[in-house]
């Protein structure tokens, strides 16, 4: 048992008007629990150009991901010849840092000369931390069953929280592309079995010309373009109809996105990114997963209210990141289709968050603030926060209550060993203190 001080007053809810290293190779992929297809339909937004989703560094960022910490060379060139012919060569001299920026100059239209660029999904050691599916068109029957494919693989792979995904045309042609990312590296081969795995289920074996993956089995390495960026065999960008990604690699530490990107200085050196045990763990939806119903956009007009409804029950319960991953969750999952698109969904998340934490720590006592500012992490002021609410909502009458660590982690996207030592760190402190083993 842990024990805090407990006020007299109770707060369960307000009014509303990183970690360490991981192995550098993962386990098994795989998709959730669920054997079939949803019977819930997950609507994407209308697409958007990937220059009015992105800023520059978020593009550099997905960039430098997709990149694989390969060499400066190792990329696919995307261009037009001097007969107007498309192109798609591997690159020999050219720069990837380079052509991500002249990339980026086409999208925004201030490129004299349009390009694209696109990416191998395999390190020199044969892992890497992202594949793809692309779901082919070749005229307008095949748009219909090019965006049905696409639209299933979602509904499989969205399920899974640690995977993070990118959703988008291939340009005007009517092909469909879908990123998968996770945040640590995993083997090439696990990753094909993984989306032939997701080909099985929604009823298209892998075939050239209909659907194909990246990576394959084949030994030899293909490449896919970037999302959002231009095709040159018709001369038109990708819309990006659903983005989770780019806004977890950017909150990545700093320091672990340079090390697989483009600007890599240290490319010989076997890197990582954090995840540990966290593949295995679901998303916290609420102790039973209610949220996903209680805090569902079903009607026209309430996505502003259940948002903020989701973000005042979400404060005092889960981390920033969770509940994050749960308002992206909310407005996937929204029927009626929300015409607010995803990126401001999230901003007004944003702006939610902020106020409340501002009413947050009004309210706390100078025994609290000397407390908050003794912690040096995020995750460790997270957690004060929950264990705080927790300590005025326990309805047993006592002066102690129960830190479960397993609930902890779940609500902070964390593995249990990692909340065993937050609690163990709050005790050390002087925050908690034991009183039942």
């Amino acid at each position: 048992m842990i024990v805090l001080s407990k006020p007299d007053s109770k707060e369960a809810t307000m009014n509303l008007t990183t970690t360490a290293s991981a192995p550098e190779s993962g386990g098994r992929l795989s998709l959730d629990g669920s054997a079939e297809l949803s019977t819930n339909c997950y609507f994407v937004g209308n697409g958007n150009r990937a220059e009015v989703l992105w800023s520059r560094d978020d593009f550099e960022t997905l960039c430098g991901r997709m990149h694989n910490g390969n060499a400066p060379n190792d990329f696919l060139m995307v261009y037009r010849d001097d007969s107007g012919a498309p192109k798609f060569a591997k690159a020999h001299r050219a720069d990837a840092d380079k052509r991500v920026r002249w990339t980026w100059n086409s999208l925004t239209g201030s490129a004299k000369i349009k390009t694209g660029i696109g990416f191998y999904p395999r390190d020199k050691n044969g892992r890497t931390s992202w594949g793809a599916i692309d779901c082919d068109a070749h005229n307008q029957k095949d748009r219909m069953r090019a965006r049905d494919l696409a639209m299933k693989a979602f509904q499989l792979l969205v399920r899974n929280p640690d995977f993070w995904l990118i959703l988008g045309t291939s340009g005007e042609s009517g092909g469909w592309h879908l990123f998968v990312f996770s945040e640590q590296l995993h083997p090439c081969e696990e990753w094909a079995r993984l989306l032939r795995e997701v080909a099985d289920k929604i009823g298209s074996p892998v075939t050239k010309g209909v659907l194909e993956i990246f990576p394959s089995d084949s030994r030899g390495a293909f490449a896919i373009r970037a999302p959002g960026t231009w095709n040159p065999k018709d001369d038109s960008f990708g819309l990006i109809a659903f983005d989770n990604a780019t806004r977890n690699l950017v909150s990545l530490p700093k320091e672990r996105v340079i090390s697989l990107g483009i600007r890599s200085t240290r490319r010989d050196k076997k890197v990582s990114l954090p995840i540990g045990e966290k593949a295995h763990l679901g998303l916290y939806r609420g102790e039973f997963g209610e949220w996903a119903t209680d805090f569902a956009i079903t009607a026209q007009r309430t996505r502003h209210e259940k948002l903020a409804q989701l973000v005042g029950k979400a404060f005092f319960q889960t981390g920033i990141a969770v509940a994050r991953r749960n308002a992206e969750m909310q407005h996937a999952e929204a029927n009626p289709v929300p015409a607010t698109p995803l990126s401001e969904h999230i901003a007004e998340f944003e702006s939610l968050w902020e106020g409340m934490h501002t009413q947050w720590r009004a309210k706390l006592s100078p025994r609290e603030e000397e407390s908050l500012a003794s912690l040096t992490t995020d995750n460790e002021r997270e957690a004060f926060r929950i264990l705080r609410n927790w300590s005025r909502t326990d309805k047993t009458g006592k002066a102690d209550f129960k830190v479960h660590c397993k609930s902890l982690g779940q609500r902070l996207g964390m593995t249990l060993q990692g909340a065993s030592a937050l609690r163990k760190r709050f005790c050390a402190l002087g925050i908690m203190r034991e009183t039942a083993p």
